[in-house]
Order: C-alpha cells, then sequence, then structure tokens
C-alpha cells in the first residue's frame, strides 16, 4: 500500500507543518524540538510502517506514530494552555490529532484482519 495515498498520512502531515509554521512563536526551545520531532514522527512512522514487508512490522510502525500523535495532543494542550500557539492552530491541531488517532486504529485493525 502505497503511504502517500492514505489520508492518515496526509492528515499527519499537514499537522507536521502547521507546527512548523507556529514554533516560531515559542521561544522555549526544549518545547519547540519536543512538539516538532513529535509531530514529524507521526507521518514518518506511517511511512516506515507502510513500507515493511510484515503486518507485524506494519503494526509496530504504526504503533509507534499511535504513540507519537497522543505526545503530541499533549504538547498541544500545553501549547494552548501556555499561549505558545495562536488558538486557531491548536484548535486545528487538536482536531487533527483526534482525527489521525481514530484513522491510525482503523488501519491497524485493518492490518490485523488481513
Amino acid at each position: 500500500m502505497d503511504y502517500k495515498k492514505l489520508k492518515v498520512w496526509e492528515l499527519s502531515l499537514e499537522s507536521t507543518f502547521i507546527v512548523i509554521d507556529e514554533i516560531e512563536q515559542c521561544r522555549i526551545f526544549s518545547f519547540n524540538d519536543q512538539i516538532l520531532r513529535s509531530s514529524i514522527s507521526v507521518p514518518s512512522n506511517i511511512a516506515e510502517g507502510m513500507v515493511r514487508p510484515t503486518s507485524k512490522q506494519q503494526l509496530q510502525f504504526l504503533s509507534y506514530s499511535r504513540a507519537s500523535n497522543a505526545e503530541m495532543e499533549t504538547q498541544i494542550l500545553i501549547a494552548r494552555h501556555g499561549q505558545y500557539f495562536s488558538q486557531e492552530a491548536c484548535n486545528k491541531l487538536t482536531t487533527n490529532c483526534a482525527r489521525v488517532g481514530v484513522m491510525l486504529h482503523r488501519l491497524m485493525e485493518k492490518i490485523r484482519v488481513r
């Protein structure tokens, strides 16, 4: 399956671009570094997982992606509370994280039953 055709990959990549745009506003380097790493990890692990030859390997990398998505969701809550990112960006990112989480779950279930 071509990961570039997956909506979950596209949506997680969109979130990464939002984070990249927003981190310029925050002057806390360690926070910027951490949220950028987790946001990059989500689509990267989807891509890496989907090119793996076995279902077990695919599920492992999609599991990493789910964990990074949860990490990013937590960091967005911190960004909202600390007003590090715009309210609009936080709202969009929160929605994207929720959708990505559901989509990853469904993709993993689909792989499990093959």
